[in-house]
């Protein structure tokens, strides 16, 4: 698979991972639709009663259509970052530590379909993403342009579901909510907004990057490449670097 094409399957799986996870939280918090601080209903108060700031994402009671599409984005997200990872030219044991975080996240989401407690595996992948990110860092040929930051970009949309960046959304939904007192309504669309811009710069990345070297170019008016012959010489050049007809010595005190 060409690099390129890594790319845009990495940002279809982001927007895919983004639009999945968009229809589980709206599902979620459809109990709580144009209700007020004042009068919430009891489905509303059942949906906001959890220790979760996705409510979504980790219920082991039992998975309904709100937890699969959620697992679905989980997994999606995770193979977001596997498919750039043959693009990083590194060591085996490199390698590895950058794999760790989406393939932790994949066993998240078999320990999530199976029931299971996975709040030590969230925050494991937490772990694993600072050491991948570091291992990027030190990594010294990046294809296809050396640009570290769409990699980390990938990286953070698929450990989008760790515990550290689920307890970053629950901080902001509680400080922008009156009802703080267990997880506020439509807690969780950061998130999506987070993976759908993820998506939008890795998907973009190089239309950009083209559109800037064309205006880098315009910028610079008469720097135009010198022609040349056939034989590789600059056009009105002889074989001695001279201009056709121009005295050596005139050369010699210009």
């Amino acid at each position: 698979m060409r690099t390129s094409t890594r790319w845009l399957v990495s940002a279809g799986l982001l927007g895919a991972g983004a639009a999945l996870q968009a229809v589980a939280v709206r599902m979620a918090w459809l109990p709580c639709a144009g209700q007020s601080i004042d009068a919430f209903s009891p489905e509303c108060l059942r949906a906001m009663d959890g220790t979760n700031p996705l409510p979504v994402i980790i219920r082991p009671e039992g998975l309904v259509l709100p937890e699969i599409l959620s697992l679905g984005a989980m997994a999606a997200l995770s193979l977001a970052w596997l498919v750039v990872l043959p693009s990083i030219r590194t060591g085996r044991r490199a390698r590895v530590a950058l794999a760790a975080p989406s393939l932790l996240a994949l066993a998240a989401v078999l320990t999530l379909a199976l029931g299971a407690p996975v709040e030590a595996l969230l925050v494991t992948i937490d772990a694993a993403s600072i050491v991948a990110l570091l291992v990027l860092v030190a990594a010294r040929d990046l294809e296809p342009d050396g640009h570290r930051v769409r990699y980390a970009v990938v990286l953070a949309g698929a450990t989008a579901m760790s515990f550290g960046n689920l307890m970053l959304e629950y901080s902001v939904a509680i400080s922008l909510s009156e009802a703080d007192w267990d997880v506020p309504p439509h807690t969780g669309y950061l998130t999506v907004v987070g993976l759908g811009l993820a998506a939008a710069v890795v998907a973009g990345w190089d239309r950009v990057g083209r559109a800037y070297e064309h205006l880098a170019r315009s910028a610079q008016p008469g720097r135009q490449a010198t022609p040349r012959p056939p034989d590789g010489r600059a056009v009105g050049r002889s074989r001695s670097g001279q201009a056709p007809g121009t005295d050596h010595r005139w050369a010699l005190l210009s």
